[in-house]
């Protein structure tokens, strides 16, 4: 009975009546246990159950704002949202490719409203966020994806090796600065409505510290603790803020194991409120399976997440042709890799 057998353990614990095997033995099996039990969330989390529905923080017809519209990533956002008819607002860097995405999603999706608005990441001043609070006056806004990401303009390589200190600018500006000032902007527009969604598109070394990429890394873990916080200063408006965790092609895996942007915007948005294998981080979630599993294993291979684990990913940048994927698409001529994509115009 399990009353007598907590009895027992209790009297032992009292009288200190244990044998160092049976303490030994116990905690072996806590942490199996532990493991198994994770495993089977994670499991569960990337195969098997799907997120919340987008309509639980909006309905059919409410605006989406999407940032980054001029990279791959922000792109599919609006596609795929606008496919569900959500109306969608733009917020771009470069007025070309907005409005060429704008004209393509009026010509497929003729029912579904499109807005958008210029902004300069490098530099956001008051009268851009007056200008912005101006245009979505009035709308019903369910939604914020920020998909900024500063691109990696040079091979990875040591933090001091970087022949461009323009890159730290621009990295900090636009992968943080520029998400902080927009959102802050938009959130008193949701708070009204007591539901919404904010997705953060972030990157796996945010969990990851990854040498040769010390700079890129550092940003990204500043979005998840960012996001981690906010999450729960808006949980009791009913807006629900999660990051989501990618891998890029500058990682140096093969590019198998990397996902396009649109089979990694259709998991993302079916995984909402799922953790995947970001199981220990509140309000972050890393859905795609390959990412997952990867995480899920830094973060429960004992002495991974230490010194070692960091030294192992050292190792592993600098013998992959330091940087893999990335150095060999530059020697081919190839600017963009499949997940950020570097923008010619911008640079």
């Amino acid at each position: 009975m399990p009353f007598v057998f907590f009895y027992e353990v209790l009297t032992k614990i009292l009288y200190w009546d244990f044998d160092i095997r049976d303490i030994v033995r116990w905690i072996g099996v806590f942490c199996f246990t532990r493991i198994v039990v994770d495993f089977y969330f994670l499991c569960m989390d990337v195969f098997v159950t799907r997120g919340n529905y987008l309509t639980t923080y909006g309905e059919v017809g409410t605006w989406a704002i999407v940032t980054g519209a001029e990279g791959e990533m922000g792109k599919e956002f609006a596609k795929q949202l606008a496919a569900k008819g959500y109306n969608i607002f733009l917020i771009s860097s470069l007025q070309s490719p907005t409005t060429a995405l704008t004209d393509e999603l009026s010509a497929s999706f003729p029912d579904v409203k499109t807005k958008s608005v210029v902004v300069d990441y490098r530099n956001i001043s008051k009268d851009d966020l007056n200008n912005l609070k101006a245009e979505l006056g009035g709308l019903n806004i369910s939604m914020l994806i920020n998909a900024m990401q500063a691109p990696l303009n040079n091979t990875p390589c040591a933090f001091w090796e970087n022949p461009n200190e323009e890159d730290l600018d621009e990295l900090v500006t636009k992968t943080c600065l520029a998400t902080l000032k927009l959102t802050r902007t938009i959130i008193p527009l949701m708070i009204p409505h007591k539901r919404g969604l904010i997705l953060t598109i972030g990157d796996i070394s945010a969990s990851i510290p990854t040498p040769r990429l010390a700079a890129f890394s550092a940003s990204h873990s500043f979005l998840q603790s960012w996001s981690t916080a906010l999450g729960s200063e808006l949980k009791p408006h009913k807006i629900y803020v999660q990051l989501v965790l990618g891998l890029h092609a500058h990682s140096g895996l093969s590019e198998a194991l990397i996902p396009s942007p649109q089979e990694f915007v259709e998991t993302a948005l079916k995984k909402v409120g799922r953790n995947g294998g970001s199981q220990y981080t509140g309000w972050t979630s890393c859905p795609y399976w390959v990412h997952a599993i990867l995480l899920w294993v830094w973060e429960n291979v004992p002495t991974w997440n230490g010194e070692f684990g960091v030294d192992l990913v050292r190792w592993y940048m600098g013998n992959s042709g330091v940087g893999g994927v990335a150095s060999r698409g530059k020697q081919s001529g190839i600017e963009k890799d499949r997940f950020v994509e570097l923008d010619s115009e911008e640079s």
